[in-house]
């Protein structure tokens, strides 16, 4: 028995060490919306086929990714492990005209990130032009909770959510 609790820990502990990826669309319950947000008609730019849009100014999406704590727990040993967010990346596609989405990070300064896309002829109220890319992020997190906020930035039009990924990592606390 204690052969097999050790080899059970060793498998635990190489499935918990390094980074994974954690991708989330637009759709995801884990993304929470406030105030008036749609969901978009298909589009093949869009990841998943689809965004979420707001012209309201009160409206926000948070994501909160803090991972999860895990007790393990063998006759004659225990641990716990914590698995958290380290980088989160923003996507979205682009439009041939001024389209914003303010992004903060755990409460700081929101960052206006331009969704629009320059290598088209300006077009007012086209459809996205080009399929979704990372357009925003934060890596080299420190290795806790974080919260993602999403919303029209002061003085713009629009908010736009298509998917965002985090990456996590884990760590043996005791």
């Amino acid at each position: 028995m204690l052969v097999y609790t050790h080899l059970v820990l060793l498998c635990i502990l190489h499935i918990a060490s390094g980074h994974r990826n954690v991708s989330l669309d637009d759709s995801d319950d884990s993304i929470v919306y406030h105030g008036n947000w749609l969901h978009t008609p298909y589009d093949r730019t869009n990841r998943g086929g689809h965004h979420m849009v707001t012209a309201d100014d009160s409206a926000y999406a948070t994501l909160a990714f803090n991972g999860k704590f895990i007790h393990a727990a063998f006759p004659d040993t225990e641990f716990d492990l914590w698995i958290s967010g380290v980088a989160i990346y923003f996507y979205s596609p682009l439009w041939p005209f001024k389209v914003t989405t303010a992004i903060s990070l755990d409460g700081d300064k929101s960052d206006l990130v331009d969704l629009r896309d320059y290598d088209v002829s300006f077009h007012q109220d086209g459809a996205e032009t080009a399929k979704s890319e990372i357009l925003w992020y934060a890596d080299g997190l420190a290795n806790t909770s974080h919260l993602l906020n999403v919303s029209v930035g002061e003085g713009e039009d629009l908010a736009i959510l298509d998917y965002l990924v985090y990456e996590s990592s884990s760590f043996i606390v005791s």
